[in-house]
């Protein structure tokens, strides 16, 4: 069990995806100064499209830039060139109580051509991304995460594309 707020947010959204879909973690470096390159915590296959989901829990209510890595959007967006596979944060505002999934895309144009401070605000990860329900559960939470599957297939899955 994680003792960081961080790391019980990843377990609690890996709990909250649906049990007959296929959810893998990447691994982390076990030595802290050893970088492993990996384009996301998660993957999820929706059985119709790929999700990758990278977790990123802060205790205020906008998402540092230091907390993106640049290799680790690279890498998110190799991956989300090919059909059907998708990318984004899933932004966890703890003081708010209120957690985002932004798509990746959507973060790189901001970073590119907006890029007015040195953190996502507020208003921009709400006016671009998806809330995701939640209900905390005693000390835990569960996240709508059928939610979020079925808002990424509605935005952004090709029918037999080839």
């Amino acid at each position: 069990m994680a003792n960081n707020e961080g790391k019980k947010f990843e377990e609690d959204f890996k709990k909250s995806v649906p049990s007959h879909l296929l959810c893998e973690r990447y691994k982390d470096s076990p030595v802290q100064f050893k970088r492993v390159n990996n384009p996301a915590d998660y993957l999820i296959n929706s059985g119709k499209f790929i999700l990758l989901v990278e977790c990123k829990s802060v205790k205020g209510i906008s998402l540092p830039l230091k907390n993106i890595r640049d290799d680790q959007v690279w890498e998110m967006l190799i991956r989300t060139c090919k059909l059907n596979t998708f990318g984004g944060f899933l932004i966890n505002l703890r003081q708010l109580n209120e957690t985002y999934f932004v798509f990746v895309e959507d973060y790189v144009y901001w970073l590119l051509f907006v890029h007015d401070r040195e953190s996502l605000s507020l208003e921009w990860i709400r006016k671009h991304g998806y809330k995701l329900a939640s209900q905390k559960k005693i000390k835990r939470y569960k996240y709508g995460v059928q939610g979020l599957l079925d808002w990424v297939k509605q935005q952004k899955y090709v029918e037999g594309g080839s």
